[in-house]
């Protein structure tokens, strides 16, 4: 997969992955606001990857709250493998799963069950371990990677979380922050997929309303009005990240009847059960049911 600029941080995951390879491993948390391409960046990264093993997941708005829900998807692929370990700590790990009974395991056994496989997979081969958007991970999985991510310098292991800036209980590991591109890059990448016809002062207007973000990049170069401004921004929006939610809005809205009808319960279901959403989701279900006529 290529990637348009980002050259100086390709290089910090490239150094991270080799460094691993040789049995040096480490981590590092790539930290960037909405639209700005830390997915991008890491999929690029992995692409290189071969004959490693690569263990991914995601975090949740709507499973924040289930204890170590994320930390299940990263291991589910290898959780069979369980077997080499320790008593207590197999019975840890399968706490986590439910698997046989008795109670969830502390945090700190956890860590140590995780540690434990990611070891007896890396003897094998190289080890990545990436979780995106951890910002919205729960509290135990975030705890747990922390930890492991401070255990694996002697292992051929890797540890690359993606997530938005503040993100709790990862302030002490090495991280990576992406900036809006440059002027240059950003003119780049828009040459490269907006409709074409546009000339350079349209571009240039798109650039500076874009503010550097890639995927306001992205959008607004495909729905640009004649002075590079997206065609149904509404001029009341201030900032990029609301612009692009009203455009994702816009073409929701653009459904077919039965879709947004569909579409409409379910934001109606987050808006109302309040144990299901966390406040942020609850005030973006909103902003989007407004948008599409839905709100109350």
């Amino acid at each position: 997969m290529s990637i348009v600029a980002r050259r100086d941080e390709s290089r910090v995951l490239d150094e991270l992955t080799r460094s691993a390879r040789g049995g040096q491993g480490g981590a590092v948390v790539v930290v960037g606001a909405a639209g700005m391409g830390t997915t991008a960046l890491v999929d690029s990264a992995l692409a290189g990857l071969d004959g490693w093993l690569v263990l991914r997941a995601a975090g949740s708005e709507f499973e924040r709250d289930l204890p170590y829900s994320c930390l299940r998807q990263l291991c589910a692929p290898v959780v069979e493998q369980r077997a080499a370990l320790p008593a207590v700590q197999r019975k840890a790990l399968e706490s986590v799963f439910g698997l046989g009974g008795g109670t969830t395991a502390s945090p700190l056994v956890i860590g140590l069950a995780v540690l434990g496989l990611l070891h007896e997979l890396a003897r094998r081969r190289p080890v990545c371990c990436v979780v995106d958007d951890a910002q919205w991970a729960d509290e135990g999985t975030r705890q747990v990677l922390a930890f492991v991510a401070r255990r694996v310098g002697a292992e051929r292991i890797a540890v690359v979380i993606a997530t938005r800036a503040g993100c709790p209980g990862l302030s002490d590991l090495p991280h990576l922050p992406l900036s809006g591109l440059g002027d240059a890059d950003a003119r780049s990448l828009l040459r490269s997929t907006a409709r074409p016809g546009l000339d350079d002062e349209v571009l240039d207007r798109i650039v500076a309303e874009a503010g550097g973000n890639p995927l306001a990049l992205l959008e607004f170069g495909r729905d640009a009005g004649p002075l590079g401004l997206p065609v149904h921004r509404a001029h009341h929006r201030a900032g990029v990240a609301e612009a692009l939610e009203a455009e994702f809005a816009r073409r929701a809205k653009r459904l077919p009847s039965a879709t947004r009808t569909s579409l409409s319960r379910t934001l109606r279901d987050v808006m109302s059960n309040g144990c299901a959403a966390s406040a942020p989701t609850t005030s973006w279900s909103a902003e989007v049911a407004w948008h599409l006529g839905f709100a109350q």
